[in-house]
Order: C-alpha cells, then sequence, then structure tokens
C-alpha cells in the first residue's frame, strides 16, 4: 500500500506521512494472512511458470492471500497485472 500510495502520479503527490496515515485508517480493521514458505514458493512457481518477471511477485502474493483468506474479491486498478495470475474464471478479479 505504501508503494502504491506514493508512487499515485497525482498532484499534488501523496507524501510518505500522509501515505502512512492512509494506512493506519484502511488497515485499522483489516486481517492479517500470513503467508508460508509454501505459499512464497507456490507464487513463485506461478508466475515463473508464466515467463513473468519483476514485481509481478508481489501481486502473485497477494492473490495467494485472498485465496487463502477465501476473500471475495481483490479489488484492483492494475487489471494488466492481475488477470494473467488470479484464477482464470474471473471470480477472484474485481475491477471498479
Amino acid at each position: 500500500m505504501y508503494s502504491a500510495f506514493t508512487n499515485i502520479p497525482t498532484r499534488p503527490r501523496i507524501s510518505p506521512a500522509q501515505a502512512w496515515r492512509l494506512i493506519q485508517y484502511n488497515v485499522e480493521s483489516a486481517q492479517v494472512i500470513e503467508l508460508s514458505v509454501n505459499d512464497y514458493g507456490s507464487a513463485i512457481q506461478k508466475v515463473s511458470g508464466m515467463g513473468l518477471v519483476g514485481g509481478i511477485i508481489y501481486d502473485a502474493l497477494i492473490v495467494r492471500a485472498a485465496e487463502k483468506s477465501r476473500a471475495d474479491h481483490v479489488l484492483t486498478f492494475n487489471e494488466k497485472h492481475y488477470r494473467p495470475i488470479c484464477p482464470s474464471d474471473g471470480s477472484l478479479l474485481l475491477i471498479p
């Protein structure tokens, strides 16, 4: 979240202090999902098997946490990254 908030190309930009406040406000009631070594291995195997590189691994870890927690949806503006790594039926992905 911090990376996303501080990299959003808005004017004015979100400052680090503002990002921290947004995270505190938005994560206040969130459930923390711990990922195991096997979860990390599964995510890496998935993206490597698809020939994907770089930061998409973080998106894959988010998808893994959503699956593990049985979340209804992953909400994202970044359909390009999430479409290939979400379940093929599209049930998990929610694009606003």
